[in-house]
């Protein structure tokens, strides 16, 4: 991947947390340097209950076709009326987010030990 970002920086890319339902789910502030430090944007999606399913999608379109307001006409599938997201986790696993976000990157010598574990 760092071979594409060096070639190609108007690639956009896009790093998705799937399981956003899921009570033991985790996303480490190491992962969040990660996609930060590449400029990646980040959804937070559960292909279960459709959760923010289109947005990825939404945000590649619009990059490719030059048109911030694009948005699509249909809406996306319901949702199964079995699945429930836990709004607590939800919420909780947001503000771990919105923290490690704000922090400070890493200095430039911890990118090779953080890149290889993506690769």
């Amino acid at each position: 991947m760092n071979l594409l970002i060096e070639i190609r920086p108007d690639i956009p890319i896009v790093l998705c947390g799937n399981k956003v339902d899921a009570r033991d789910r985790q996303v480490t502030a190491r992962e969040i340097t990660f996609r930060r430090r590449n400029n990646m944007h980040y959804y937070e999606i559960s292909a279960k209950s459709n959760y923010n399913l289109e947005k990825p999608f939404l945000y590649f379109a619009r990059r490719l076709l030059g048109e911030p307001n694009l948005h699509f006409v249909e809406s996306p599938a319901p949702l199964p009326p079995q699945v429930h997201i836990d709004t607590a986790a939800h919420d909780k696993n947001e503000a771990e987010l919105a923290v490690a976000v704000s922090q400070a990157l890493p200095d430039d010598d911890d990118d090779d030990e953080e890149n290889a574990a993506f690769e």
